[in-house]
């Protein structure tokens, strides 16, 4: 059976007015269609080329609010350091006796040559009561005492090391080879020069010089020597012995 265009234009006014005519009740609902969403060409079908529709999966995005921290190095301040005063204890040997001082060497021992030579702290000091002194009744040889106590110093200082020495010879000095020396560790700090040499009676002078501590400080040894070679009846003696920060 064939129709018209006229008459096909006819049928669907018709069914437009009878549509309209039907109460909103009676209508069947809008319905919620998906959402289109376009892929790229990997979720296109190869057999069409027509657009899949799908419903998004939803997505969760995280965000860290974690902060990092380079670790910092931080330098402790070196301490201070402050001299303990006195630096040398029993200094002017005012106790009457040697300790904290002991004896270093003895050229010769003492023990098989002591009818011939004696060191001891003795009266009378320099303005005090006592000091160290030494009498060497040999002749023709070499004698050589050496005293010393342990110091804590701090590092990089400069100290000046002093004592109060004296040298007599007994009037038989023909070469005058005698020396008081005054020494940090190793370093001599101090010799007294020949002109030291006099006497008897006695006569104190003062003898000293500076020194510049490790770079660590710590502890050193301050020793006092007396040398002397072919004298009878030389005498030394020391006191006052004093370090202090310059």
């Amino acid at each position: 059976m064939y129709f018209t265009l006229s008459s096909l234009v006819l049928v669907a006014a018709l069914l437009g007015r009878l549509a309209a005519s039907i109460p909103a009740e009676h209508q069947e609902p809008e319905r919620n269609l998906p959402p289109t969403t376009a892929f790229r060409a990997s979720r296109l079908s190869s057999a069409c080329s027509c657009i899949l529709t799908t419903t998004p999966e939803p997505t969760t995005i995280y965000t860290s609010t974690k902060t990092t921290t380079q670790p910092t190095t931080k330098t402790a301040p070196s301490p201070s350091c402050t001299d303990t005063a006195p630096i040398i204890k029993n200094s002017n040997f005012e106790t009457g006796s040697l300790p904290p001082w002991t004896i270093l060497s003895s050229d010769p021992d003492l023990k098989y040559y002591a009818q011939y030579f004696s060191y001891n702290v003795t009266s009378r000091g320099h303005n005090s009561a006592y000091a160290f002194t030494m009498t060497d009744d040999l002749a023709d040889t070499f004698v050589a005492v050496e005293i010393g106590q342990t110091i804590s110093l701090c590092p990089n200082r400069t100290y000046k090391l002093s004592a109060q020495v004296f040298i007599t010879d007994g009037g038989n000095t023909p070469t005058k080879e005698q020396y008081a020396e005054l020494y940090v560790d190793d370093l001599r700090v101090a010799e007294a020069p020949e002109s030291y040499i006099q006497g008897p009676p006695v006569v104190w002078k003062v003898l000293g010089g500076e020194f510049v501590s490790s770079a660590e400080g710590g502890t050193a040894v301050v020793k006092v020597r007396f040398v002397a070679t072919n004298l009878v009846a030389a005498r030394w003696g020391v006191d006052d012995v004093v370090v202090v920060a310059v």
